[in-house]
């Protein structure tokens, strides 16, 4: 089973996000959720999340549930380029306002994925999950479904480029 401490650190919003509400898994109808906006996996319920504030993303979630048709045919290994981190040049790897507290620049080269594109940086996420598969989207502005070992999740899509980007 999958370690709940390590989808938190990967998949919730950071402590200096805003949005407190994401900051930390909560749990809905017999799963546990990690999600910072973008991304969310559930997997089956931790009790350690019980009292939880209670997300403003619940509604969301359950319709992306109520209307997931699962295609097996268009189940494919998670799409990724090689990693490229640039360590950041002012805190020289520690994390500072610069670069988000991480230390390092987020790689967001955009990867075809289907009739969409994904962040690289958010592949990688969801490439390192145990036997992790995407759904390869039929359409370029939907969440994309995901699943791995003991979980699944949804995947915003990366929205299309304006002129000059």
């Amino acid at each position: 089973m999958i370690d709940i401490e390590y989808l938190k650190k990967k998949f919730c919003a950071t402590p200096d996000d805003p949005r407190s509400y994401l900051h930390n898994p909560f749990n809905l109808d017999g799963h546990t959720y990690c999600t910072n906006g973008a991304v969310f996996v559930r997997v089956l319920r931790d009790s350690r999340f019980d009292g939880c504030e209670k997300n403003k993303v619940i509604t969301a979630i359950q319709k992306l549930y109520s209307g997931l048709v699962v295609d097996e045919s268009r189940f494919a290994p998670v799409p990724t380029l090689p990693s490229i981190h640039e360590i950041c040049p002012n805190c020289i790897g520690m994390g500072c306002e610069g670069c988000d507290n991480l230390g390092y620049f987020l790689d967001l080269r955009r990867i075809k994925c289907g009739a969409a594109e994904i962040s690289n940086e958010y592949a990688h996420k969801l490439a390192v999950l145990p036997s992790s598969q995407i759904m390869l989207p039929t359409e370029n502005d939907k969440p994309i479904y995901f699943r791995f070992t003991d979980g699944d999740g949804f995947l915003m899509p990366m929205g299309p480029l304006k002129e000059g980007e």
